[in-house]
């Protein structure tokens, strides 16, 4: 697609360029008066620059909500910080909870630590009696 970019971005030629490896959309935005000079963004961050009427600062960061890197629907973005964006992207462990083997006590622990079919302790001080136990 090539057309004339509109504020804040006038003054340059657009060109929405799609990048097969990262499954998403460019805008390459080449200068009108000098060809040579042009840059790069991702097609979400100059829809939301064309929406605001502004370029975006570094800070600022587009994010898709369904997180289809594909659906630029103006509805679909929102600009979030960096720290934001992290968190939405890496929302934290998964907990699930657990019986000890050896006291009954009910506990939680991080999914990716548990081990199916195997005797699950709340800490090493049960763990260490009930190996006693079982092999005396």
């Amino acid at each position: 697609m090539i057309g004339y970019a509109p504020k804040p971005f006038e003054g340059y030629k657009l060109y929405v360029v799609y990048h097969k490896k990262e499954q998403r959309r460019y805008a390459c935005l080449v200068d009108c008066d000098n060809s040579k000079e042009r840059f790069t963004i991702t097609y979400a961050k100059y829809l939301m620059s064309v929406k605001l009427g502004r370029r975006l600062d570094a800070c600022e960061q587009v994010d898709h909500i369904d997180d289809n890197k594909l659906n630029d629907a103006i509805e679909n973005l929102q600009i979030l910080s960096l720290g934001d964006n992290v968190r939405k992207s890496h929302p934290g462990p998964v907990l699930v909870t657990l019986v000890c083997s050896y006291c009954e006590k009910v506990f939680t622990r991080n999914k990716w630590k548990h081990k199916k079919g195997v005797n699950v302790c709340c800490g090493n001080m049960c763990a260490g009696k009930l190996l006693k136990e079982e092999y005396g």
